[in-house]
């Protein structure tokens, strides 16, 4: 048989074929020929997200690598604009020689020039490093930073670290379109590292949008974030609870969001925080015993709080937070909703976390939420089929202005990316739920069932996965007993009735048997 030559396709076409291809499938494209590879290999190196040590491991030491010995000989590094390393890796680092590792992640990070979005949240002390390198060169395009800051005092690398920090001290800080800084400090730092932070913070007041600063320490808190007043652009702020109780912090403050972490901290019964703090706040998010100290029924202003995220629940593909210290019950988000009535604005988007699914329970919330318009429930346990199929009638049919809708198996990520909800990659079942939603709400648009993909109804009325499930089964599921009524929270409660009106502050809860102070 002659040979048939191969097809060559126009670079226009090409272009537009890898631009629509999914991540996977960029390695066997760049090796099909030299002109897919110089297409495909700045797309695959774009994003770089690292769960486990393997693949990390690998990914740096070629980053690394003397472009000189490469194929094409590029820099490589140069081409990523996305890094995240994932606190995921942390238990398998901690099994492995740091040293090589190390080295070669600064020096993968030292050559990212054109670096946009950096999160580095693995435990270890080369992050200093990493973001002394991020100061050490231009950075034109960097726009986010997150960094878990881990310094041992006795390590050789500190000594040196604060000599390099000292000369950059003494430099134009080259990050002039930084507008998201997040960083957890669980220890000391010295002077000089100290005055770096603030000096950025100071620096990008103009861009900086949004900020988080986690740690214990007040005093240190305090040495780091410069007045809210002097950063104009703010409007997202993360913090530990201790700071709330900072004399004048918050005062007339432009911040529309605000996050609170409440590690190692117990709030008085009598704490509120003062009316004109944080006057502009639209977004709350906190533990549920907190939200009363923001919408205090006596205070002499209210705040206008219009989305409330309790206990660190959000969704995010593939991933989001929750709470893993505890699982609140489900009064726990019924006693904080309750205070939503004293906010100027109504309610209108809802995050919150259980252990499962309960649809009496959920019930019990709607009369707080009438003009709720996106829900997101971090669930613990895998929730039962037919607990699912109800929400089409007990809870979708009550909320008329709900267009989103979605279920987090959040919780499950942190056995392993492979473990998910029972039910997470059956896409008939799901349809079979979303047909019942639909009988029920003509506004409902953008459903999950789990963190791997959503849906979205199409102008057609016909809903679409934004991508497909993945084609292996889930590797943890959970056993009958675990998804019992019996699980976590007692179910003594005469589920018939349901909450009215507010007599106080205070949730209804005369119609459960047990008193909250009685859960096991």
């Amino acid at each position: 048989m002659a040979a048939v030559s191969r097809l060559r396709l126009p670079i226009e076409l090409l272009h537009m074929v890898c631009s629509l291809a999914s991540h996977s499938y960029f390695p066997a494209l760049a090796l099909a020929d030299k002109t897919c590879n110089e297409i495909c290999t700045p797309l695959l190196y774009r994003t770089i997200n690292l769960y486990d040590y393997d693949t990390a491991q690998k990914c740096v030491r070629t980053l690394a690598a003397d472009p000189s010995t490469l194929f094409l000989k590029r820099n490589l590094a140069s081409l990523v604009r996305t890094f995240l390393l994932h606190s995921s890796c942390h238990e398998a680092l901690l099994e492995q020689p740091h040293p090589t590792f190390d080295t070669l992640l600064i020096e993968s990070i030292s050559r990212m020039s054109n670096i946009q979005t950096l999160r580095c949240m693995e435990a270890r002390d080369c992050t200093i490093h990493i973001w002394a390198q991020l100061l050490l060169r231009p950075r034109p395009a960097l726009r986010s930073i997150e960094l878990l800051l881990i310094m041992s005092s006795n390590s050789p690398r500190t000594a040196r670290m604060e000599q390099l920090f000292r000369q950059i001290l003494n430099r134009r800080f080259p990050v002039p379109r930084l507008s998201e800084l997040k960083l957890h400090i669980p220890l000391e730092l010295t002077p000089s590292m100290i005055a770096i932070f603030r000096g950025v913070i100071t620096c990008c007041a103009a861009t900086l949008r949004s900020l988080s600063v986690t740690t214990l320490q007040t005093s240190l808190f305090q040495l780091i974030v410069p007045p809210l007043s002097t950063l104009p652009a703010l409007q997202y702020l993360e913090i530990e609870a201790q700071a709330l109780q900072i004399r004048g912090f918050g005062h007339l403050s432009t911040v529309q969001s605000l996050c609170v972490r409440q590690t190692m901290w117990q709030m008085h019964d009598d704490f509120v925080v003062p009316p004109t703090h944080w006057p502009a706040l639209r977004e709350l998010a906190c533990f549920p015993d907190l939200v009363p100290a923001f919408l205090h029924p006596e205070a002499e202003t209210q705040r206008p709080i219009c989305a409330l995220r309790l206990s660190d629940a959000a969704y995010k593909h593939n991933g989001g937070d929750y709470s893993t210290d505890t699982t609140p019950y489900w009064r726990d988000s019924l006693d904080a909703l309750s205070y939503v009535t004293y906010s100027t604005s109504p309610l209108l988007h809802f995050a919150f976390q259980a252990a499962k699914l309960h649809i009496k329970r959920f019930e019990k919330l709607l009369p707080y939420i009438p003009s709720i318009e996106s829900i997101v429930l971090i669930l613990t346990s895998s929730p039962k089929p037919e607990d699912v199929l109800a929400l089409g009638e007990a809870i979708i049919a009550r909320l008329p202005r709900l267009h989103t809708l979605l279920l987090s198996d959040v919780a499950y990520k942190y056995g392993g990316q492979n473990h998910a909800f029972r039910f997470a990659r059956d896409l008939a079942l799901q349809r079979r739920w979303l047909a019942e939603f639909a009988r029920h709400s003509s506004r409902l648009r953008h459903v999950a069932f789990t963190t791997e993909f959503e849906w979205e109804k199409g102008a057609d009325g016909a809903w679409y996965p934004t991508e497909l499930p993945r084609d292996r089964p889930v590797d943890f599921v959970e056993s009958d007993a675990d998804d019992s009524d019996g699980s976590l929270e007692p179910d003594s409660e005469d589920d018939g009735g349901s909450i009215g009106s507010i007599e106080e502050h205070g949730a209804d809860f005369e119609d459960e048997d047990a008193a909250p102070a009685e859960e096991d």
